[in-house]
């Protein structure tokens, strides 16, 4: 049965075209990937075929995202809010950011949305647009999932997202984001127990490797005390200046349009039902310790921030004061706990696994679920840290960073 409704199609058709007459249509349905469906909607594809106003037939693409149905994802969706965020971020945000924005529409960095309502979000099809998503498998010889030139059109287009949005009110505006989506609220059902199992396997880690030294950190990720610390990291700032950030920042939620060369020329942010009222460099923060390694920050952090920086002065409403570079760096070391608690609790599972979910049909299953919640079992990971050099290598450098991290709170 198709879950798409017609008139739905009608409207996104009639905004997309900038009209109010009806527009005669027909449009087929198909998986909206060839992978993984998406974990929090029903994704699909639609292929519309509508007459334009001089009766030509023409084709155009869209994504349609809706509440889901299936029995696996409603194990950890039922009764959750994600796709009402959505649409109030489109109805209610995207109008003020663009009203806001300096540079013209067709830079805006969101991918466009033609329709929000509670049965569908209706986005433009950014693969008919030649966009897509780019990264590497991770491994434990392979620590970054994107490289330099892209990152630093991540850092671009945040900017200019994240300028748009300051000076507004948006606990106002869209009050669901009082709650964080993510980490709290039916958030947590699907990032809590994925995070202290990650947790877990790190405080074996420290048992293992300093017995002595770090006992009360090794203690703390046991007991699941740290997921409210990283909680309260996700709270709106009371000494710095807060924007609209998109709150679940990596390489899945950005895709990249390429030149003959293979060149990237543009980028839009994708997934919008995460946003968050944070300091700009939680975002920062979030992608950066998602989506690369230490070596990677250590040799590109500065040059990559001065290039944000830049771009949000330039973007920056003339009425609100310019970002130092100077204050913002501190900004962004403020975040590094919740950037390294992030990356020691969830990267060890992906080093595991190669990419954030297992390669599968296209169908959410019962096992997709259970890996995409739970990540890979400690035990395994413990396993694989004893006998795999690379592999415990990489989680040293990882455990390193935030042992380096906790040392400086009052934990």
């Amino acid at each position: 049965m198709d879950p798409i409704e017609a008139a739905d199609i009608q409207s996104a058709l009639q905004n997309l075209l900038g009209t109010t007459k009806d527009v005669a249509f027909e449009y087929e349905v198909a998986k909206g990937t060839e992978k993984l469906q998406g974990f929090v909607s029903l994704i699909k594809r639609a292929v519309v075929t509508y007459e334009d106003g001089i009766g030509e037939k023409k084709e155009v693409r869209l994504i349609v995202k809706m509440p889901p149905v299936s029995e696996h994802q409603l194990s950890y969706t039922k009764g959750s809010d994600f796709h009402q965020r959505e649409c109030d971020f489109f109805n209610s945000a995207v109008p003020i950011l663009e009203r806001n924005f300096k540079n013209s529409p067709a830079s805006f960095p969101l991918v466009k949305c033609y329709l929000a309502n509670e049965r569908a979000v209706i986005l433009e099809d950014l693969c008919a647009s030649r966009h897509e998503i780019v990264s590497k498998p991770l491994s434990s010889t392979n620590y970054c999932s994107l490289e330099y030139i892209y990152i630093e059109m991540v850092f671009q287009q945040l900017a200019l997202f994240h300028s748009a949005s300051v000076g507004t009110n948006w606990p106002k505006v869209l009050p669901l984001i009082q709650v964080d989506g993510l980490f709290e609220g039916h958030g947590r059902n699907m990032m809590e127990p994925r995070i202290k199992n990650g947790a877990l396997f790190v405080a074996e880690v420290l048992r293992l490797e300093f017995p002595d030294a770090f006992k009360k950190y090794s203690e703390w990720l046991s007991t699941g005390e740290f997921y409210n610390r990283i909680v309260d990291l996700c709270k709106p700032s009371q000494h710095r200046r807060n924007c609209l950030c998109h709150g679940d920042m990596w390489e899945n939620n950005v895709m990249f349009r390429f030149d003959k060369d293979r060149q990237p020329t543009s980028m839009k942010i994708i997934d919008l039902q995460m946003v968050r009222y944070n300091p700009p460099a939680f975002d920062l923060q979030f992608f950066m310790y998602l989506c690369t390694d230490k070596d990677f920050r250590d040799a590109n952090e500065v040059p990559l921030l001065a290039t944000y920086v830049d771009l949000f002065n330039r973007n920056l409403p003339e009425s609100e004061p310019q970002m130092t570079m100077e204050d913002f760096l501190q900004e962004y070391e403020e975040f590094r706990l919740f950037g390294t608690l992030l990356a020691a609790t969830m990267r060890p599972s992906v080093l595991l696994e190669g990419s954030w979910v297992s390669e599968n049909d296209g169908e959410m299953n019962g096992d997709v679920v259970e890996n995409f919640i739970y990540g890979k079992p400690v035990e395994d990971m413990v396993k694989q840290f004893k006998v795999d050099e690379t592999f415990r290598w990489a989680i040293m450098a990882i455990v390193d960073e935030l042992v380096k991290e906790l040392d400086k709170t009052d934990i």
